[in-house]
Order: C-alpha cells, then sequence, then structure tokens
C-alpha cells in the first residue's frame, strides 16, 4: 500500500483518499512558481461526472453536455501543507459559481490546512502577506 501523502514542488499532500485531481495556479499578476505565488488557486476533486452520464458495464455512457448542465463531484478531504510559504496565511472557500469566498478555514499550528468533505466546494484560495484585503 501507498503512503497517504504525496510531496510536489512546494506543496504536501495528505490524504486517506486513494483517487483525487489536484491542481495549483499561481493568481499573482506577474508569472510566479507557487512556491513564491501570494495567491494560490487550489482545486481538488474526486470523482466526477456529467449529471446525466451513466454506468453501462465498464463503461460510462455520456448523453452530451446539453442533456446536464449539472456536474457531480466526489467530496475529498485532505491536508495541505506549503513549507516555501512564509509569513501570514489564509485559505478561503471559493464559490464553485461564483468564485467568490465563501467562508475560510483555519490553518494548523504546523502551517497546514484540512481540507474537509464538509467544504461543499472543490475551489480554495490560499492568500499569503498583505494581499488578503484584495
Amino acid at each position: 500500500m501507498r503512503p497517504p501523502w504525496r510531496v510536489l514542488s512546494g506543496v504536501e499532500v495528505k490524504s486517506p483518499e486513494t483517487f483525487a485531481a489536484l491542481t495549483l495556479t499561481s493568481l499573482d499578476a506577474e508569472p510566479t512558481p507557487v512556491e513564491r505565488a501570494k495567491r494560490i488557486l487550489v482545486c481538488l476533486v474526486g470523482n466526477s461526472r456529467n449529471e446525466a452520464a451513466v454506468i453501462q458495464g465498464r463503461t460510462i455512457v455520456d448523453p452530451g453536455w446539453e442533456k446536464s448542465h449539472v456536474v457531480l463531484a466526489e467530496p475529498l478531504e485532505a491536508t495541505l501543507s506549503f513549507p516555501s510559504l512564509s509569513g501570514p496565511r489564509k485559505v478561503f472557500k471559493l464559490s464553485t459559481r461564483t468564485g467568490e469566498r465563501q467562508g475560510e478555514l483555519a490553518f494548523n499550528p504546523d502551517g497546514s490546512f484540512t481540507i474537509p468533505k464538509s467544504a461543499h466546494t472543490i475551489y480554495f484560495e490560499v492568500v499569503r502577506d498583505t494581499v488578503d484585503q484584495l
């Protein structure tokens, strides 16, 4: 069995999940590696499918986007840490429809934060230093 953690460039991920897709995007005005970014968009999602799609045997049959504009996504739990980010940090849950901030998650004493299955979103914004006034 593989350990429940992965180390990427600038981020460590711990999760009990067996499948997840994680993307990290620097939101800084200038091109900046995630390790040095002041704002980072985090997208964490598990299994997902178009609402109208059905499983037939070992195949997913999707009647097309025109049948349903709803995407079903499996909630995940994960703990993320950014060892290279220094200074004050905040993490916000973002609306899946508008991208607006919908609440804040707490940072753990070790500088990590945990995304609970109950977050009701797949989008999060990590902010450091003084840019949280945006």
